[in-house]
């Protein structure tokens, strides 16, 4: 056996304590269990994600449906104007009047005078009881002889048809 070499100055390593009860030691988490939650925020994530999408499509459907249903309320508006011009224009209205509601075109020009004043009794009770004077007015005395010289079917109030 040989001696191992010697050296030619030795230095002491000083035997220096370290504390090892003052100083704390890190303590990790295990492998495992960050490994479990990190599946575990994947997985969440993969949830909301999915969320998301399912919401996505559930509002684009609306749109659709929104899309057509507006489509159709704007048809049904231009078929509605169409309808207010058609039914606007004069000759609708003529041939509803004469179809419908029975309008002729005038025969001959038909004269009707009003007595305009009102002879009021106190005594009497109103307007209906009271006697006007037949034929007070130049006018109405000129209508009735024209009624006379040319009888044209004139109509006084209460004498329809005589």
């Amino acid at each position: 056996m040989e001696p191992a070499l010697k050296l030619d100055h030795y230095e002491p390593v000083p035997n220096a304590v370290l504390p090892v009860g003052s100083r704390k030691r890190k303590q990790r988490v295990p492998l495992p269990v960050l490994i479990c939650l990190m599946a575990a925020l994947v997985v969440c994530c993969a949830f909301y994600y999915l969320h998301q999408q399912v919401v996505a499509m559930h509002l684009s459907l609306e749109i659709g449906i929104m899309e057509r249903q507006l489509a159709e309320l704007q048809q049904e508006q231009e078929y509605l104007l169409l309808s207010l011009k058609e039914a606007s224009r004069l000759t609708t209205i003529e041939a509803v009047a004469r179809q419908e509601l029975g309008m002729v075109d005038p025969a001959g020009t038909q004269i009707l005078v009003l007595n305009t004043q009102q002879h009021l009794n106190p005594d009497t009770g109103g307007w209906m009881d009271t006697q006007a004077e037949p034929n007070s007015h130049l006018f109405a005395r000129i209508a009735d002889w024209l009624n006379q010289l040319l009888p044209v079917g004139g109509v006084e109030a209460g004498r329809i048809g005589q």
